[in-house]
């Protein structure tokens, strides 16, 4: 096609000449017009944006290219307006190509060409996967035929680091090392079965295969009479800690033992230490402090009273501290929870929160950007004719989506068109072209290209009876109605009198008050107030005019 102009550009839809200069993606190979390539490059690129990021799009691929086409190259890109040559294909050097190819980046050793790289004949050694046995082929045989294996044992080391896989040569991944290995527990009254390789077995290698089984270890001491109340555990137990050694205090710690004890001196570790009459003070996990006097074993759970407020400081209550530390541990957090729903306004001004007990009821707009966010789509139609796409906001919504349409924009009538890339919501282009919609009433249409809608009405001029003679009269066809300027004349429902308006539609409107019957009843003297009845007498009705009249005293 390109050695015979029968190739097209895509994007003026022309013709690609021999020796028009041109440009080729080096991903899709689409040749271009280079004028084509520029102009392309020059509508994708954003000029507001950095200068290191002005890629712009293939039309073919739409892959990033980073280099503007600025001069005319052949395919191979070592000589700048290449010269047409008998023998060669349009637009190349006739040197050897020399690109690496992306398949397999040996060099290409044909001459420069168009499209893509032949498939590679270099010979290549390949190995097995287990690497024991290695075959010589061609590049192409190589990469199609990737499954090649050998008849060995795979012997490549396993994920775990200890064990060899003991499958057949393979070229899939080598399986997790099934082995099972044993743990044995500090206090060696647990061991459990682990994979080899797994994050259990790893801690407990840095220990010697062993692992703390949290059960309280409850060796016997070096005392003989106590056990170790700590949970399973490395190393050897801590010496009691009720031997007299390490007890010189009350339980407390105000006081020392020889106060207590009087020259009575502890010898074992099963002597009672004595307690004083003190209070115990000792700070507890609550942050409290124990408030019983001073005493032997743990301190009882703290009774001190705790107020309470839900997530949303609605409603307020008062428990002992131990109870909420076991809230703590049941919930994860000590609040509390009310029914109330939290009916703010979230951040589009539009939609309301939902939430029961909701921690952003009492927060300043401000500071609750995070717990009042809506999170419904806005929907709203734009001007380009889309939806818009953004979370639900506040204010206007933008003009247009911002999408960018990689098709040409075309005119009503199709001869007319906007080169791509074209934003969302660009009005269709002014075309010089008459309208091609046909018009009802037959006539030639004499109005240009219009975007979609009625098309202006038909200004031919035609002769068309007027509605009260029938008179012909001359007007433009998209006035069906026509009116003369002679007076209608049709006699009215009387008998007596005509129409005196000039030539209209419709029926004609009797005569009420200005052509009224001229004869006088004889009671009164006054004219007949009736509608026009021709030669028929007046009836005989009450009179509806107001007279004045005297009184009797004048």
């Amino acid at each position: 096609e390109l050695n015979q102009e029968q190739l097209e550009c895509v994007t003026c839809l022309e013709r690609v000449r021999r020796r028009d200069p041109v440009w080729s993606c080096q991903h899709c190979h689409i040749i271009l017009h280079l004028r084509c390539a520029r102009q392309w490059s020059k509508n994708s690129i954003d000029p507001t944006g950095p200068q290191g990021a002005r890629h712009w799009a293939c039309p073919g691929c739409r892959e990033p290219v980073s280099r503007l086409p600025k001069s005319y190259l052949c395919f191979c890109g070592k000589e700048v307006n290449p010269q047409l040559h008998s023998g060669f294909d349009a637009h190349t050097c006739g040197n050897v190509c020399g690109q690496p190819r992306p398949e397999c980046k040996h060099l290409c050793t044909d001459t420069c060409h168009p499209g893509p790289h032949p498939p590679c004949g270099q010979m290549v050694r390949q190995a097995c996967p287990c690497g024991a046995t290695s075959r010589q082929l061609p590049c192409k045989r190589a990469r199609e035929d990737a499954t090649f294996t050998c008849t060995n044992t795979c012997e490549k080391t396993l994920s775990c680091g200890h064990h060899k896989c003991q499958r057949r040569c393979h070229t899939d991944d080598c399986a997790t090392c099934t082995v099972m290995v044993q743990l044995t527990c500090f206090c060696g009254r647990a061991t459990r079965s682990v994979p080899c390789g797994s994050s259990q077995h790893q801690a407990a290698l840095a220990n010697d295969l062993q692992y703390s089984c949290e059960a309280v270890c409850n060796h016997l001491l070096d005392c003989g009479h106590h056990h170790c109340a700590e949970t399973c555990h490395p190393g050897p137990c801590a010496p009691c800690a009720l031997s007299p050694e390490r007890v010189k205090t009350c339980p407390c710690g105000r006081l020392p033992l020889r106060m207590l004890l009087r020259g009575q001196p502890r010898t074992a570790c099963t002597d009672p230490v004595p307690t004083c009459i003190g209070v115990c003070n000792q700070t507890l996990a609550c942050g409290h402090t124990c408030p019983a006097k001073c005493h032997n074993g743990p301190c009882p759970p703290c009774q001190e009273r705790v107020a309470l407020q839900c997530a949303c400081s609605a409603t307020q209550q008062e428990m002992a501290c131990f109870e909420v530390a076991a809230l703590v541990a049941q919930q994860g957090s000590p609040e509390l929870r009310c029914d109330r729903e939290c009916r703010h306004f979230l951040s589009c001004g539009r939609h309301r929160c939902d939430r029961i007990c909701c921690p952003g009821r009492t927060l300043p707009p401000s500071a609750d950007a995070d717990l009042h966010t809506c999170m419904e789509f806005c929907g709203r139609r734009l001007k380009c004719g889309c939806e818009c796409d953004r979370l639900c906001h506040r204010g206007r919504c933008p003009d247009t989506c911002g999408r960018v349409l990689r098709e040409p924009l075309y005119c009503a009538c199709g001869k007319t068109s906007i080169r791509p890339p074209v934003p969302c919501g660009t009005p269709l282009p002014e075309c010089k072209y008459p309208c091609r919609i046909a018009r009802p009433c037959g006539h030639p249409v004499n109005h240009p290209c219009h975007p979609s809608g009625e098309c202006p009405p038909c200004a031919t001029l035609v002769e068309r009876g007027c509605v009260g003679h029938g008179t012909n009269i001359t007007g433009p066809c998209y006035q069906q109605t026509r009116i003369c300027s002679d007076k209608c004349g049709r006699p009215l429902p009387c008998g007596v009198h005509s129409c005196p308006f000039f030539c209209h539609e419709g029926s004609c409107t009797e005569l009420i008050a200005a052509d009224r019957a001229k004869r006088t009843p004889a009671a009164c003297g006054h004219p007949c107030g009736l509608d026009c009845h021709g030669d028929e007498p007046c009836p005989d009705v009450a009179c509806a005019v107001k007279v004045s009249r005297r009184c009797r005293c004048g």
